[in-house]
This record gives structure tokens, C-alpha cells and sequence, in this order.
């Protein structure tokens, strides 16, 4: 890769997807001797050409992608850093960026709160994680597969039992946990 520039070149038929070369850098001391090394006829002979200069583009989405990298556990900074994004948003010439701004401000709400951070379980450890509501979206995908898997369940409490013992890291049976064990009491204990 070039030092000066982190983007590489690809030039790809878009018919058969491949890949026809990889140059180095996007930048025009790289580009302008390989292109005018091709003959003229072939290079005429190219239909469709991808601007690689929409550097505002990319400028805008590393906006976001920085705002969303910077603010985890800190909603009241998210906030602050928000308001300024949807701004930059709104003065963007480009009108995806102006409908972007739209929505960041409709959910803004969300957003903001998905940079609580909280308190997580998993692969045998304790961590902090943002807010999401993915884990939850997995869950529902759980009981979506469940279901068609099932062909169908006439009796929930069957469903929701299958749902239980099949989802939770420790299975609960006939109500019996580890965390609850059952007490055996002898006789005389009457």
C-alpha cells in the first residue's frame, strides 16, 4: 500500500466480477501512467467508470463511524456529538446525507441510549457491552426457528418449555435449577 493514501485501486469487470488489477494507491501519480500505458482502443472501449474522488462520501460516513467508535459509555458526550453530526449532515450538497440527518434526528433518542454502557455474561467472563437490541432480535430468531422446526406448536406452555430448555445456559427442568435444587426431607423432618 501507498503510506500517503490507506484506499487501493481496484479496476474489476463488472460482468464477470473479477478482479482485472490492483494498483497501489488511488492517487494520480499512480494512476495517470498505468491508464495511459493502456492503447487508446482499449481504453475507449470502457463503458462504466466508478469516481473514486467522492471523497466527501467517505468523509461523512468516517463521521459517523469515529462519533459511533468514540462515544461508548458516555451518552451525555453522544448527545453533544450527535446534534453537531446531524448538522454537518443537514449542510451536506448530497441529499443522502440531508435524509440521513432526518432520521439520525427522528431516533435520536435511540441512538443516544445505545451508548449506555452494561453490564454483560458470556464465554465464562463479565464484561461491558453498549446497549443493543440485537441480543434481543437473536432470541426472536431463536423462536422463529423453533417454531417452523416444530412444524408448529398446539400447546404453548409445550413451546415455551421447548423455548427454555433449548435457550438458556442453565436448562431448566420441571422447574428444577441449579440455583434452586430441590430439598429431599426425611421422614422424621415432618
Amino acid at each position: 500500500m501507498d503510506e500517503h493514501c490507506k484506499y487501493a485501486l481496484v479496476i474489476q469487470d463488472f460482468h464477470t466480477g473479477d478482479p482485472i488489477d490492483l494498483l497501489r494507491s488511488r492517487r494520480s501519480n499512480v494512476t495517470e501512467p498505468y491508464f495511459t500505458s493502456i492503447p487508446t482502443e482499449e481504453r475507449f472501449a470502457v463503458k462504466y467508470l466508478i469516481d473514486y474522488k467522492l471523497k466527501e462520501f467517505r468523509d461523512l460516513k468516517e463521521l459517523y463511524l469515529q462519533f459511533n467508535a468514540r462515544n461508548g459509555g458516555n451518552p451525555s458526550q453522544a448527545q453533544i456529538e450527535l446534534e453537531e453530526l446531524i448538522e454537518a449532515y443537514r449542510k451536506s450538497r448530497h441529499e443522502i446525507f440531508r435524509e440521513f440527518a432526518s432520521l439520525l434526528e427522528k431516533y435520536k433518542s435511540s441512538i443516544i441510549n445505545s451508548f449506555i454502557m452494561v453490564e454483560k455474561i458470556g464465554n465464562g467472563r463479565i464484561y461491558d457491552s453498549r446497549l443493543s437490541n440485537g441480543p434481543i432480535e437473536s432470541i426472536n430468531r431463536k423462536i422463529k426457528d423453533l417454531k417452523r422446526l416444530g412444524r408448529g406448536f398446539r400447546n404453548f406452555e409445550h413451546f415455551r418449555n421447548r423455548f427454555l430448555y433449548a435457550t438458556r445456559s442453565v436448562p431448566v427442568l420441571n422447574d428444577i435449577t441449579n440455583y434452586n435444587p430441590v430439598l429431599y426431607l426425611e421422614e422424621d423432618d415432618f
